[in-house]
């Protein structure tokens, strides 16, 4: 599936499905926030889910990546709200690793996200920071 995004491209969702049989952390590709232009924060939003049932399901970690490396985690969670600096060069990806029980189980799960760069007021009047 693509992207999703306003007519602004400060939205973004990805949709991941995570295979059975197969232990390791999976991330969305890497997208970019035109919007966010030289910095802005960036509130995200990701939740995870059992593919068949669609109910929320906890994974042992969620990540946020930017340009390849770790920047943020959360352990233990099915749904995850975090805001953080990011620029329109930034290759942004949303990662998560499958809980034990996923595993032991043969578990499929979708894991979505979106992405909203927060504008202020001075943006809108051009002014600077």
């Amino acid at each position: 599936m693509h992207p999703i995004t306003d007519n602004n491209a400060k939205k973004l969702t990805e949709i991941l499905i995570a295979t059975k049989k197969v232990v390791k952390e999976y991330c969305t590709p890497k997208r970019w926030l035109p919007s966010a232009g030289k910095g802005k924060n960036a509130k995200f939003h990701t939740w995870a889910y059992n593919y068949s049932t669609g109910q929320l399901t906890t994974l042992k970690w969620m990540y946020l990546k930017l340009d390849g490396q770790y920047v943020k985690s959360a352990p233990g969670i099915s749904e995850w709200g975090l805001t953080y600096s990011v620029n329109e060069h930034n290759a942004i990806e949303l990662c998560g690793y499958p809980s034990d029980d996923m595993q032991r189980n043969s578990i499929d799960a979708e894991l979505q996200w979106e992405a909203t760069v927060q504008t202020f007021i001075k943006d809108f009047l051009g002014l600077k920071s």
